[in-house]
């Protein structure tokens, strides 16, 4: 849309991955993009650490804290005491990610949920937005119900719910406990017809989007490597189902962005 365009926020990236080992030239297709800032998230206490200093070396980016579901070891209590340490420090704008994984399934479901509710406290404690992944098996539901009675334990939580997958009620559920839906490039997908059309349900107020780099490329790069840039395209699909302009699309989640992570505005 060219230098004009609003500016684009990706709300979930994560650039310390060790397939990010160009990151200057990443990122300077980020800004050509007019994708002004970018959430670098954490799966692990040693991400954490990494997207701080990242976050410190590149104008734009902002670090979050947290162990991932599929990375909860059995010691995982202590690997989050160390999360509590570097989130009391301060420099980061959110909790996680954390949430429940029901698809790969690498750590108990006992245990996912007791470091989902651990991660939702901090947040609270800290006053900084929670974001939760949550991934079922086709057509199964049952990891949506449970990370929703997990989180209305904790009034007056916020944060997002990342690459959502879930149905449109489910949706409805998070909204209410004071958590946003963010979109990932799977919304571009021809075959993404159920998240195109909780998309489309969903008040503009109340929606992100994202990129989850490097995972999940939406068309036309679906197959290579995401990247932050790319998040331009996720904000055209919205736009699309939405019926509104690229311009409402991106103002819109932009606001949401920065609202929600506390970002500074960037034009």
């Amino acid at each position: 849309m060219g230098d004009k365009a609003s500016p684009l926020v990706d709300s979930h990236c994560h650039l310390v991955s060790s397939q990010f080992d160009d990151l200057d030239a990443v990122c300077e297709r980020m800004r050509q993009a007019r994708v002004l800032q970018a959430v670098v998230v954490a799966t692990g206490v040693s991400t954490a650490r990494s997207a701080l200093s990242l976050c410190g070396e590149q104008a734009g980016l902002f670090p979050t804290a947290g162990i991932h579901p599929n990375d909860l070891t059995e010691d995982w209590e202590r690997e989050f005491a160390e999360i509590e340490e570097l989130v009391a420090a301060g420099g980061f704008v959110g909790v996680g990610e954390s949430g429940l994984d029901y698809f790969r399934e690498r750590a108990p479901h006992g245990r996912q949920r007791a470091a989902l509710e651990r991660h939702a406290a901090l947040a609270c404690a800290r006053d900084l937005p929670l974001i939760v992944h949550v991934r079922e098996r086709d057509g199964r539901l049952a990891a949506f119900d449970d990370a929703a009675a997990a989180l209305a334990a904790f009034p007056g939580l916020r944060g997002v719910m990342h690459c959502y997958s879930g149905d449109a009620a489910h949706a409805e559920r998070y909204l209410a406990l004071g958590l946003s839906i963010s979109f990932s490039g799977v919304l571009t997908f021809p075959g993404a017809h159920g998240v195109r059309a909780v998309a489309a349900a969903l008040p503009l107020s109340a929606v992100l989007v994202e990129t989850d780099a490097p995972y999940l490329a939406p068309q036309p790069w679906r197959g290579t490597r995401n990247e932050p840039a790319y998040v331009v395209a996720t904000a055209a699909a919205l736009a699309e189902v939405k019926g509104v302009s690229e311009e409402e699309a991106r103002r819109a989640t932009t606001r949401n962005s920065r609202l929600l992570f506390g970002l500074p505005d960037a034009d």
